[in-house]
């Protein structure tokens, strides 16, 4: 199954003649059950050596909830007392569940969004570059708050886009939640549409 990264790349070059850019690569850095501090830490190690003239970040209610410093040993802790890591009868992965609520409950909404928003500090500091947060459901106003701060931090470079578009039923997605192949197309066209937006001033349709 290509995913949505690789989906992207060939529609962009397939659908568009731009003065600026011979050429449409699409580097995916994207990693299943990240946080926020995660993925900012990899895109330091991994991708800004790439220089990208855009960052495309697709998070959820999750990634700002949950603190994989803390997640990760206790969902070990509760696989090695038997708890599934993914379970079919709840379509959910219950050891990360359990951990997510325990999480939550120990250290509370408060401290839990000052840690993300300490590590989307780190991000503006070492980014200065294009960057599009994107999601496809409507936050709370506490995570939304935190959101429009970050943008408003660099205004010029920095934005988020609520899709409705990239949200998926239960055709486009495996067992798991996460997208099939129709899955990864519905998002793959959900983005091509918005980006025709951005760039019809610099690109052409072919």
């Amino acid at each position: 199954i290509k995913n949505y990264s690789e989906l992207l790349e060939e529609m962009l070059n397939n659908s568009f003649n731009c003065k600026h850019f011979s050429h449409f690569e699409v580097i995916n850095l994207g990693v299943n059950g990240y946080d926020i501090e995660y993925p900012v830490y990899r895109f330091l190690k991994r991708g800004l050596k790439y220089k990208p003239d855009l960052v495309i970040w697709l998070v959820n209610d999750w990634n700002f909830w949950r603190i994989n410093e803390f997640m990760i040993p206790l969902e070990e802790k509760y696989k090695s007392e038997g708890i599934p890591d993914f379970n079919p009868a709840i379509r959910g992965y219950e050891a990360a569940i359990k951990a997510f609520a325990e999480i939550r409950k120990t250290y509370g909404e408060k401290y839990i969004l000052e840690y993300q928003k300490k590590s989307l500090s780190i991000l503006t500091k070492i980014y200065s570059g294009k960057l599009l947060l994107v999601s496809n459901q409507k936050f709370s106003g506490k995570i939304q708050s935190l959101i429009d701060e970050f943008i408003e931090s660099d205004p010029k470079n920095y934005s988020y886009i609520f899709l409705p578009e990239i949200k998926l039923e239960d055709e486009f997605r495996l067992l798991d939640g996460h997208p099939n192949e129709p899955g990864h197309k519905k998002i793959t066209n959900a983005l091509v549409d918005y980006l025709k937006l951005s760039l019809q001033n610099q690109c052409k349709k072919r």
